[in-house]
């Protein structure tokens, strides 16, 4: 399987974790967090909550496509980098 870039995995992570918190992020005036503040905010490991279903390449005997389950982790180290 391909690896993904770290600007992917940026998107991924910063997706995330907007969708997880979007009604708690907010910084200590209970204003928007500015883009360092959410950089700030990501920097730890990240993982799936629950496995992804994918097709494969390989077929079942009835033609259909074989399912494989994906799991992610990775972690965002800051300054863009995981």
């Amino acid at each position: 399987m391909k690896s993904l870039s770290p600007r992917t995995l940026l998107t991924m992570a910063i997706f995330m974790s907007l969708a997880a918190c979007a009604s708690t992020f907010s910084n200590k005036e209970g204003s928007r967090m500015s883009v360092e503040e959410t950089k700030q905010a990501l920097v730890g490991e990240w993982f799936s909550l629950a496995p992804e279903i994918r097709p494969s390449a390989t077929k079942n005997p009835d033609g259909s496509l074989r399912p494989f389950y994906l799991s992610r982790q990775f972690k965002y180290l800051g300054d863009d980098r995981f």
